[in-house]
C-alpha cells in the first residue's frame, strides 16, 4: 500500500471512527479502497464486529509540495538542505543545555565570541 493510500485510509477514520450499527472503533484493518478516479476514491468499511458494510465516496486531493516562505537567502536555504537530521542525542543535549540555561542570551554569545 502505497503512502498517500495510508493518508487516504486514516483521513476516512478521521471523519468516520466507528461503526454506525454497532457503536465499535474502526482500524486501518476495517478500511479498504475500492479504488479511485482522479480526486473522488471509493472507501469501503467492514464492521469486525456485527459485519456490516458501508461504502464511502469521497472527494479527497493530494496536494502538490507547499511553496516554501521564508526570510532565508537562497544560499541559506541550500545550505540548510544538507544538514544532518536531528537525532536523540541531539534532543537531549539540548534538554540538559536548557535544564541549567538562565535565559540570558546576551551572556551566552559574549562568552562564545570571546577569543
Amino acid at each position: 500500500m502505497g503512502g498517500f493510500d495510508r493518508l487516504v485510509k486514516q483521513a476516512v477514520l478521521n471523519a468516520i471512527t466507528k461503526c454506525g450499527t454497532c457503536g465499535q472503533p474502526y482500524t486501518t484493518d476495517n478500511v479498504e479502497i475500492v479504488g479511485h478516479e482522479e480526486d473522488l476514491w471509493f472507501i469501503s468499511l467492514t464492521c469486525r464486529s456485527c459485519r456490516s458494510r458501508g461504502l464511502v465516496a469521497a472527494m479527497i486531493r493530494e496536494q502538490k509540495q507547499p511553496a516554501l516562505i521564508t526570510d532565508l537567502t537562497e544560499k541559506e536555504v541550500a545550505k540548510a538542505a544538507y544538514q544532518e537530521p536531528v537525532v536523540a542525542d541531539d534532543v537531549l543535549d539540548m534538554h540538559e543545555f536548557l535544564a541549567d540555561f538562565d535565559g540570558d542570551f546576551v551572556s551566552l554569545f559574549e562568552r562564545r565570541q570571546a577569543p
